[in-house]
């Protein structure tokens, strides 16, 4: 499993890594892998308010669909538009070009409270 360590996660295997102002957030190589080949996405639209720990979206494989919660309060910035042309690229690099939003008016504190990378592989170690 991939698992850079220059962002912080989510215990709903959301990835979020600071850009300057902003919060770019996908999902991890662990909940790629879980739900297989990503078929479709449903993502918020700019401007939009998110709050930590509600659905702000739907990833949708051939297996199943999982929603995408909010890792914390923030408003949607931006979209990744390739990925919801095509979203295997999810599959293919959940950490760089498959990125889902950027975030802006957050919390550092929220931020900071995530989970770091060995925390995160903690968690998932035991699945």
């Amino acid at each position: 499993m991939q698992l850079p360590k220059d962002r912080r996660y989510s215990t709903e295997h959301v990835w979020a890594l600071l850009d300057s102002d902003e919060l770019v957030i996908g999902i991890t190589d662990y909940a790629q892998t879980a739900l297989g080949s990503v078929v479709s996405l449903y993502l918020p639209v700019k401007g939009q308010s998110v709050i930590a720990g509600d659905t702000c979206g739907t990833v949708e494989s051939m297996k199943t669909a999982s929603d995408l919660i909010a890792p914390l309060n923030a408003t949607v910035a931006d979209l990744n538009d390739s990925v919801e042309i095509d979203p295997e690229i999810i599959n293919d690099d959940p950490y760089e070009a498959g990125w889902l939003l950027r975030l802006k008016d957050f919390d550092m504190e929220a931020y900071h409270a995530l989970l770091d990378a060995a925390s995160y592989e903690d968690m998932t170690a035991g699945d």
